[in-house]
């Protein structure tokens, strides 16, 4: 069964643009391919922070600038799950069949680049191109190099994990999820011209939602309803919950989680076991409580700001964000 994703009131403004800017020059089964990726459901929340933002900082309205921005933002995050998917070899997103599973590596691998295409190409149609150019290209950069060091994490034998500091897995979730979390606050606050305190307090509130929510994500992705085991199942060592439990094991149990990371497959009986096995430890609080600490410097970075529906809006995000299932 598909999941269900309640899309964030701002994305009826937002899709024109994002339909405009993917049309722009394919048609035919390209635009088939392209399009299938975009149309996958899902929240929409980082442009809807972008609209947000700028709301915050201009009086509640957006402007074209502060539109085609969080367009930028979507096709970002969007391109950026097609490369995901081809370095896990995943066969679904979203609860559907991945553009890799379905049309192939290849053709998933050219609807990337054309994502990629259509960011500067909304970039081009704003007011601020050279400093949304280099917001958005820092932020690139910055993404790449946090999957980097993810799949860097993932080769790390018993004693390197072991070793690792909580500052280093943390700085990984700031460069691969946070940063994007941060532009997309941004680029909405520079939109709508905002002064460099109202920058700076929507540009931290980006920063730590994007902590809180990738920290949540790592929780979900071991003991979740949805993926529960997920990141046993793939192998992924970057997670905030294993790193907590790798800690808490045994001697034993850490050479044996690393075999298990070695084998070639985990199958489901062993992700389950393993499951239980972390959730004997405080694995999972330790890192409910990091996530609900940067939720909390979230909305206090918000403080600066005058009150507003928006600033509103941008709070309950923050508190709902806690409370994700999917």
């Amino acid at each position: 069964m598909t999941p269900q994703f309640p899309q964030y009131s701002s994305w009826h403004l937002v899709e024109p643009k994002v339909r405009e800017l993917l049309s722009n020059g394919i048609e035919g089964k390209m635009r088939e391919i392209v399009f299938y990726h975009a149309r996958q459901p899902s929240k929409k929340l980082r442009p809807h922070l972008t609209v947000l933002s700028c709301m915050a900082a201009n009086g509640g309205s957006v402007n074209e600038d502060g539109l085609y921005a969080a367009a930028a933002v979507e096709l970002l995050h969007n391109a950026s799950l097609l490369v995901d998917d081809d370095f896990d070899g995943g066969v679904q997103r979203r609860g559907v069949p991945s553009v890799q599973s379905k049309y192939g590596r290849k053709l998933a691998q050219c609807s990337a680049i054309d994502y990629f295409a259509a960011i500067l190409n909304a970039l081009s149609k704003t007011h601020q191109v050279v400093p949304f150019n280099e917001s958005i290209s820092k932020t690139i950069k910055t993404m790449s190099h946090g999957e980097m060091q993810d799949l860097l994490f993932d080769s790390l034998n018993e004693k390197q994990f072991l070793r690792l500091g909580e500052t280093a897995l943390l700085r990984m979730m700031e460069q691969k999820t946070a940063s994007l979390f941060e532009t997309a606050c941004l680029l909405g606050a520079a939109a709508a011209h905002a002064s460099e305190s109202e920058k700076r307090s929507l540009q931290s509130f980006g920063s730590h939602l994007g902590m809180a929510f990738q920290i949540t994500d790592d929780v979900l992705d071991v003991v979740g309803p949805a993926d529960a085991g997920k990141d046993f199942l793939e192998k992924k060592k970057g997670n905030m919950v294993l790193y907590y439990a790798f800690k808490a094991f045994t001697p034993k149990q850490r050479k044996q989680f690393i075999r298990l990371f070695g084998q070639k497959t985990v199958s489901s009986k062993q992700s389950k076991q393993w499951v239980s096995i972390v959730q004997s430890t405080d694995a999972v609080r330790r890192a409910q409580s990091m996530a609900k600490k940067h939720a909390l410097l979230a909305k206090q970075s918000l403080r600066p700001l005058k009150e507003s529906s928006a600033k509103r809006e941008l709070l309950q995000i923050a508190d709902s964000l806690l409370e994700r299932k999917l």
